[in-house]
């Protein structure tokens, strides 16, 4: 079943070395994911992007407050 929402969060101005760190962090939660949810990451021209999709709203939320405090955390070990 393919998820009923869908958000696209695009991180701009992040270097490759960073961008790197935040997928790499991420990584380890985007392996199995429960029927209805997914999630895709890649790094676009200097911007780390992230899709998340899941059935329900609430699904929805609670996975990207998870995927960002996994980002922000990767970005704060980081900073430039």
């Amino acid at each position: 079943m393919s998820p009923a929402c869908r958000v696209r969060i695009r991180i701009a101005e992040v270097s490759e070395r960073r961008a790197s760190a935040a997928l790499a962090a991420l990584a380890p939660d985007n392996v199995s994911f429960p029927p209805g949810q997914s999630m895709e990451m890649s790094v676009e021209g200097g911007a780390l992007v992230i899709v998340v999709g899941g059935e329900t709203m609430a699904q929805l939320v609670a996975t990207v407050d998870e995927a960002m405090a996994h980002v922000q955390a990767a970005l704060e070990a980081t900073a430039e």
